[in-house]
């Protein structure tokens, strides 16, 4: 569904882009159309899809940087900004319900994975 919707944008792009619209311009819909298209739902849903689907939408980031003549952040940027960013802010946070979730190995460099009675979680994502 998400990659119906984003095929749909690159159309206007080019449209703005016979207009003579500056790169600034076309960067700023690309922003706020495009992007804002992929990234509706992607927290819950990309880890888990299939690789056809995520070289559909890589197809349309590339086709919006064709128009556009930028070099633009590629899919997987911005799937894991927007992670990056929330656990950065659980982290600092230390009244956050999920804070106790992040603790430090030993080592003082990676953090410690949750403990779980199965291996569903295990098995629910990728790694």
């Amino acid at each position: 569904m998400v990659v119906k919707k984003a095929q749909k944008r690159p159309y206007f792009l080019k449209m703005l882009r016979k207009m003579n619209l500056s790169q600034h311009l076309l960067l700023s819909y690309y922003h706020s159309t495009i992007e804002s298209v992929l990234t509706y739902g992607m927290l819950s849903c990309y880890a888990s899809s299939s690789v056809v689907d995520k070289k559909a939408l890589q197809r349309i980031i590339k086709i919006a940087q064709n128009v556009t003549g930028l070099q633009l952040p590629t899919l997987d940027d911005i799937f894991t900004s927007p992670c990056l960013r929330k656990s950065h802010n659980i982290l600092r946070d230390s009244s956050h319900p999920a804070h106790n979730f992040f603790e430090l190995l030993p080592s003082g460099r990676s953090y410690r994975t949750v403990k779980t009675l199965t291996t569903r979680l295990l098995n629910s994502s990728p790694a």
